[in-house]
Parts: C-alpha cells; sequence; structure tokens
C-alpha cells in the first residue's frame, strides 16, 4: 500500500531549510510513498493604527514580510519540485496564503487526512510541531535540519509501557516491521517496570518475526529526551519511535520532558505520536 506523506513548508519568519525538505523527498522514495508538500505563504491582515506611522512604517514592514514569505515559498516549492522529480517521487503542492497564527491549523487540519506528516525540527519550528503532534491525530516524522537519506535498516523504539508509546509503535510497525535491526531502549533505574515491560514487548515482536535487542538508557546526568536520543544515536539506529507525552490548557502545551528535548534539541529522526 502506499503512503501519502504531507510535508509542511514554512516561508516565514523562519523558512524550512533546504535539507529538511531533501530528507522528507528521501524518505517518501526509499519507502513508495507519495508526497504532499504544504507551502504556507503569510498574509498579514493591514490594522490602521495612526498614531505609530510617525514612528513605524507599519504598512512597509507587512509588505517587506509578505515579499519575503512569497519569495520563499517559491524558492522552496521550486527546490521540493525538482528533488521530487529527480527521485522519482509523485508530487502534489498545495499552496496556501494564510495569517502566521493561522499556519498552525492549516496544516493540522491537512495533516489528518495524510498517513504520516514530516516535518523539519528544532527549536524555530517547535511552536508548529507542538500544534501538529497534539492536535492533529496523525504521527509525525521530525527530521533534524541536515541532510538524512531517508534509510530506516534500524529503529530504536523508546518503550515504557505506557498509552503513548503503544501509539507510536502502532503507527511505526510498518517500519519496524521492514527493519534490519530493532533496539528497544528503556530506562535503566527512574522505573522498576521498565525492564519487564521491555521484555515483554520483545517476546511480542518476536511473535511478529521482529527480533529485537534490549538496551537501557541512563537518565541520572540528563533529561529523558536527550537520554533517549542519545542512546538511539550510540546504538547506531536511523529513527527513534517515542510516543508525545503532554496535555493543552489554552492551546499551551505543557510537555513531558523527552518530548520537550526531541522538538528542540534533534540528534536525529524521531516519529513521535499522541
Amino acid at each position: 500500500m502506499r503512503r501519502n506523506l504531507l510535508f509542511p513548508v514554512t516561508t516565514y519568519p523562519d523558512p524550512t531549510a533546504d535539507e529538511a525538505i531533501e530528507s522528507g523527498v528521501n524518505f517518501a522514495a526509499r519507502h513508495a510513498s507519495d508526497l504532499t508538500g504544504l507551502i504556507a505563504g503569510i498574509e498579514i491582515p493591514h490594522v490602521s493604527n495612526p498614531w505609530s506611522l510617525p514612528l513605524i512604517d507599519m504598512p512597509r514592514m507587512v509588505k517587506e514580510a509578505e515579499n519575503s514569505s512569497r519569495q520563499n515559498g517559491e524558492r522552496l516549492g521550486g527546490v521540493l519540485e525538482r528533488l521530487a522529480s529527480e527521485r522519482s517521487v509523485t508530487l502534489d503542492v498545495t499552496r496556501l496564503r494564510v495569517e502566521p497564527a493561522a499556519v498552525a491549523d492549516k496544516v493540522v487540519e491537512q495533516g489528518r487526512l495524510h498517513d504520516l506528516i514530516v516535518a523539519q525540527s528544532g527549536e524555530d519550528q517547535r511552536a508548529l510541531n507542538e500544534a501538529v503532534i497534539f492536535g492533529c491525530g496523525r504521527p509525525v516524522m521530525l527530521v533534524p535540519p541536515a541532510t538524512w537519506n531517508g534509510s530506516v535498516d534500524h529503529v530504536a523504539i523508546a518503550w515504557d509501557g505506557g498509552r503513548a508509546a503503544a501509539r507510536a509503535l502502532g503507527d511505526a510497525l510498518w517500519l519496524v516491521e521492514r527493519a534490519a535491526r530493532v533496539t528497544i531502549l528503556f530506562s535503566g533505574g527512574d522505573k522498576a517496570a521498565s525492564t519487564p515491560a521491555a521484555k515483554q514487548l520483545a517476546a511480542s515482536l518476536v511473535r511478529r518475526g521482529v527480533q529485537a535487542d534490549l538496551r537501557p538508557v541512563d537518565t541520572a546526568d540528563r533529561g529523558i529526551g536527550d537520554a533517549l536520543q542519545a542512546g538511539a544515536v550510540a546504538a547506531g539506529a536511523d529513527l527513534l519511535v517515542m510516543g508525545g507525552y503532554g496535555h493543552s490548557r489554552l492551546r499551551e502545551f505543557v510537555l513531558g520532558g523527552a518530548t520537550a528535548a526531541v522538538l528542540s534539541r534533534p540528534q536525529l529522526p524521531v516519529l513521535i505520536s499522541h
């Protein structure tokens, strides 16, 4: 079955990196997936404020911001189309002009129509990624702003036996079952139940024909998110699969430490589900 992936392209103030776009196209090419590029151009509504005009030329600032967004969108759209053509990826490009505050809502809305959202990670994309992870209901693959070949030969699964971890594993099973190697990461000391839970998952995967190694992670001197990523990198994993922990209150997200670290300090591609 071919999957349909959504890649949101931001244009202002922090445009998506070319390398992240290339990573998304590479992943689609390697996994027989179609790709939709959602290019979100900004449109700032005019607000009359005559008192500010002597000091701030607001119309000029608005025009410059919109022009920058449009130019970034045109260039990044060209990058996306070129890379998709070179890698024989079926591509559909959707271009939007929306107010800056509405970008996240549009990505969430479109993401619900796709199997997986692939997005650039990092602090400058964090607000958008939070909204998509916790509002979309679909898995999100975060790729660092560096080129990735899209290969998923080795999958690391962050496992504590909880609901969010189970949801992420279910969303990633199609990759887990194809991987040449699978590693289960679990807390080596924080939770007494972590080791039995990891062993139970390993036994469950065997019934699917998947052999998994167990690897404890040490969180004594670092946060769980950094520890999980470091454990995945040390194991040689191409992809980390983990649950997204957090809750919303008036659209402000209070995140678990693991989720926050992955959003802000990415070390490798991460598939995250909530």
